[in-house]
């Protein structure tokens, strides 16, 4: 019975709550009230006016006017006869009707006497009102919570300076062309909660969001503690040692001063007027004799200097290493002039070297295995991320040992995965040089020559510079050695033009002999760094001259500098735990964002490939002798492209183009480097293929 009440009120609900309008005003309701006490007072006989409404008791009216419909049904009821209700204990309320004001009353039925039809209603409106002001004591705590909640999101904290952030990431979000439902955040009162509206479709909405790099510090790089004491004893036997074999040999000559290196003790030789200084390298094999020494290096005499000079190595004991930490930490690195400095080693006189890799411009490292080389690679690593920031500089990583660049897999400053795969070097190189073109392109616009003219004009207009790009490449000869047409094309457009472009290539072998790298593409590699070789011809091929087989190993370097006098130096040293913090520091604290992916470049290369090789197999099948040439492989078996264009006086790209064309057709395999093509059919199986060819078209 309860429910069936309360359907039939909220049903009369909308009757109820609409108040009288006069004079097209809405009425106050103690206004009603008051007019409705008049009304009763000047009626007091009417029997209708002193039983009162629940509804009129709390002053609501109707505009009779609007439900005329609703009084012709409700008169119509009040005609006929009212049934009489005898169940027990029901009490019922018998309708009320006042012409006067319009108000129309069937009554109600009620299971209990002591319920009061008042208290029901009041106690659905009250559940309303209380679900409705707890929906907006949600609305409020929620956001009360979220406003006293510190904000942690990158993306919405207040902007830092320029300078302290390296990358901008766009992301565009398009709203849903379907209409969406706008709801309410925080609403105040009641009145203020908005109805429901439809918002339209928007133009994409940019976000830009700035992630701010984080440097490691210097305290992860290990320091060298207290300097070790030089044994100036056994220098100075050493140096009586020399003056005597002088004196033997009859050769004006003798020690001035000795200096100590970290690995080497220098003795400075002076040669009395008259002398030939090259007399001093007649005695190196007494020398090595005498002072006990597995190898010495003389030097007649030492550049910039009025002294020849006697290098002997030193006790292991006393050998001294240099850290790189302490050469980053130093003020010479901090404050460089250099574009792209990094730091290279010691020097015999205890001062630190660094080279600018924009002056080198590439650089070659050779030296047996365990003498320093991917230590080196490595100290130049860290010097660049710890003086650049990834947007202005971006490393190109090729390593195809897998086990020495891929401690720096997923740091910020890489423009691309570290290539591991033999597959993906060819793509690695590709993307380079596509680079190197579009910035000279960028420089064209711009009227200048070299990324730093070009920088330099960015900044001016408060623009983004344009990053360095460092490549640097392990053990390049197990890739070099059967590398194709299309990598050599690329080293030698890199060697010759990526410089201005900002592009700087380090490569690392053992023996960059002229069959692992061409003489085209090594004489653009001014820079050598020569750690141990096994022979005299090793050191000869790095250095162009002899000294590299004498080294002690560890580190232990000669290098040519771009111009510079050749320099011993104790190479920099960096313990592997020290790249793992300082690795493991990038990426917990950054995000790494590559320029291209490793897929991405890949695909683009296959793709130019495929393009450039269809070109040159339709340029051979339509070339005039290709039948001649063709027959001629098919009969004498033999398809070597150099009697080929010695026997028909052709070109080599002409030849190498018909080479291609028969490739295609399986009429020969494809060249393995140290092999002879094979071929694979003979002239009655080639004069088929021809005629099948013509029939199809």
């Amino acid at each position: 019975m309860l429910s069936s009440d309360k359907n039939k009120l909220s049903q009369r609900r909308e009757f109820y709550i609409h108040r009288i309008v006069r004079n097209g005003k809405m009425s106050d309701d103690d206004e009603v009230v008051r007019d409705q006490k008049e009304e009763i007072k000047t009626n007091s006989n009417s029997k209708l006016r002193e039983k009162i409404s629940y509804a009129e008791s709390y002053g609501y009216r109707v505009d009779p006017s609007r439900y005329n419909s609703i009084r012709k049904e409700t008169v119509q009821k009040e005609e006929q006869p009212t049934p009489n209700i005898n169940k027990p204990n029901i009490k019922v309320e018998e309708p009320i009707v006042d012409k006067q004001i319009g108000y129309f009353d069937d009554g109600v039925e009620l299971e209990d006497d002591t319920y009061d039809i008042t208290s029901q209603i009041d106690q659905i409106y009250q559940d309303s009102f209380e679900d409705l002001n707890n929906d907006i004591d949600l609305y409020t705590s929620t956001y009360q919570q979220m406003a006293n909640k510190p904000i942690e999101r990158e993306d919405i904290k207040p902007k830092e300076a320029p300078t302290n952030t390296y990358e901008e990431k766009i992301e565009v979000e398009t709203e849903k062309v379907e209409p969406k439902i706008a709801t309410p955040v925080k609403p105040q009162s009641v009145e203020n909660v908005p109805k429901q509206q439809v918002v339209q479709p928007t133009k994409p909405v940019v976000k830009v969001k700035k992630t701010k790099y984080i440097a490691p510090s210097l305290d992860l790089l290990t320091r060298s503690g207290q300097e070790s004491k030089e044994n100036n004893q056994a220098a100075r036997e050493q140096a009586e040692i020399i003056n005597q074999t002088f004196r033997e040999s009859g050769i004006k000559a003798s020690v001035a001063s000795y200096i100590f290196g970290p690995t080497v003790t220098q003795f400075l030789i002076k040669i009395e007027q008259g002398v030939n200084v090259k007399d001093i390298r007649k005695v190196e094999s007494n020398l090595l004799m005498y002072l006990q020494c597995e190898s010495i290096r003389i030097q007649t005499p030492i550049p910039g200097k009025p002294f020849a000079g006697i290098e002997v190595p030193k006790r292991p004991e006393n050998r001294r290493t240099v850290f790189l930490g302490d050469m980053l930490a130093s003020k010479e690195f901090k404050n460089s002039p250099f574009f792209v400095p990094v730091a290279v080693g010691q020097d015999n006189y205890g001062n630190f070297v660094y080279i600018d890799l924009t002056e080198m411009p590439h650089g070659l490292i050779a030296g047996t295995t365990k003498s320093g080389k991917s230590v080196c690679l490595n100290a130049f690593l860290i010097s660049l991320i710890y003086h650049f920031t990834p947007d202005q500089l971006r490393l190109v990583l090729i390593d195809p040992k897998r086990i020495e660049l891929g401690a720096y897999e997923d740091i910020p400053h890489l423009a691309m995965p570290v290539v591991t795969e033999q597959e993906d070097f060819q793509s690695a190189l590709g993307w380079v040089c596509d680079e190197m073109e579009r910035r000279y392109g960028e420089f064209s616009k711009y009227g200048e020559r070299n990324i730093m003219d070009y920088n330099e004009v960015r900044k001016e207009n408060k623009e983004p510079l344009m990053p360095y790009i460092i490549v640097m490449m392990d053990e390049f000869s197990d890739w070099f050695t059967n590398a194709g047409i299309e990598i050599e094309t690329y080293m030698q457009r890199l060697a010759q033009k990526a410089r201005a472009a900002g592009i700087n290539i380090l490569l690392a072998a053992q023996r960059p002999s002229k069959d692992v790298i061409k003489g085209t593409i090594k004489a653009n590699f001014d820079t050598r760094i020569a750690f141990r070789v096994a022979s005299f011809d090793d050191a000869k091929v790095i250095l162009g001259a002899s000294g590299a087989e004498k080294l002690e190993g560890k580190g232990d370097m000669l290098i040519r500098y771009a111009g510079h006098p050749e320099q011993r130096l104790q190479g920099a040293f960096v313990p592997n735990g020290d790249i793992k913090k300082v690795t493991r520091f990038l990426r917990e604290n950054n995000t790494c964002d590559y320029i291209v992916t490793k897929e991405e470049i890949h695909q683009s290369t296959v793709s130019r490939q495929a393009a450039n090789t269809s070109v040159s197999r339709n340029t051979g099948r339509n070339d005039e002798c290709f039948e001649e040439v063709a027959y001629y492989i098919v009969r004498n078996k033999n398809a070597s492209v150099n009697q080929l264009t010695k026997i028909f006086n052709m070109g080599f790209n002409r030849v190498n183009d018909i080479i291609l064309a028969l490739i295609e057709m399986n009429v020969i395999s494809e060249g393995v480097r140290g092999k002879q093509r094979e071929v694979l059919v003979d002239e009655a199986e080639f004069t088929e293929m021809l005629e099948r060819e013509e029939q199809n078209g």
